[in-house]
């Protein structure tokens, strides 16, 4: 059996898994256990941090798959593709939190209709939209060092494993909702500390500087920022 199919059943098994422990949390136990508006405080800190989260990317996810493998090589560190990456993350996420402080009035007046305990809570939107950033372009360099289960396992399995645990705390009067509601932001931003780890044990974490010609013309068109890059 080959490393795509591999790869493949277990990425299908932790998704399975995770859509269980999903619906048990979600589909039972927030409706029964939560009002609508604490059901909606927790929904709008996961599609805010997301929707800031994509921005963000500037659209480079796609950008990783199709042009590192142009990059890839051991011995010259992928001749700093790592930096590059990074320096268009820390881009995009001071552009995403500018444009969330601009929009930011406007969010709080419409939110309020579906949970006015979100203005109270309204402060945990940037790390998440940070570690959301962070899960979602250091997953596509994941992929593309052929490790496409890893970040299914976080995001899909680790992840909702902790938010149940989380809300498990909440129902045995160990944890109150403030503490909740801290533990369930934990539980979002886990995934993009956690995915830095294969990175690390594969030695994949380079901060050298792009070599003078790594990037060739008609690469330089598939890059945000690219003028930035092999001046």
């Amino acid at each position: 059996m080959g490393i795509i199919q591999r790869q493949s059943i277990k990425g299908t098994i932790y998704s399975y898994i995770g859509v269980i422990i999903g619906f048990v949390t979600t589909g039972l136990l927030f409706p029964k256990f939560l009002s609508p508006e604490e059901i909606g405080l927790l929904s709008l800190l996961v599609s805010y941090s997301g929707l800031f989260a994509i921005f963000a990317n500037l659209g480079f996810n796609s950008v990783i798959i199709r042009l590192f493998p142009y990059f890839r090589d051991d011995h010259k560190k992928n001749h700093g593709f790592f930096l590059i990456t990074l320096i268009i993350l820390i881009i995009g996420f001071f552009l995403a939190f500018g444009l969330y402080r601009i929009l930011k009035p406007m969010i709080v007046r419409d939110s309020m209709e579906q949970s006015k305990l979100f203005v109270d809570y309204i402060f945990l939107v940037t790390p998440l939209i940070f570690f959301s950033l962070l899960f979602n372009t250091f997953d596509a360099y994941n992929r593309a060092l052929y490790n496409a289960t890893f970040g299914t396992f976080l995001k899909d399995l680790l992840q909702r494993i902790l938010i149940f645990v989380a809300m498990a705390l909440y129902l045995v009067n160990y944890a109150d909702f403030h503490q909740f509601v801290f533990l369930y932001a934990v539980a979002l931003s886990i995934p993009g500390v956690l995915i830095f780890y294969p990175l690390l044990l594969k030695k994949e974490i380079h901060l050298q500087m792009p070599e003078k010609g790594s990037v060739q013309p008609e690469m330089r068109k598939e890059i945000p920022f690219r003028d930035n890059l092999n001046e």
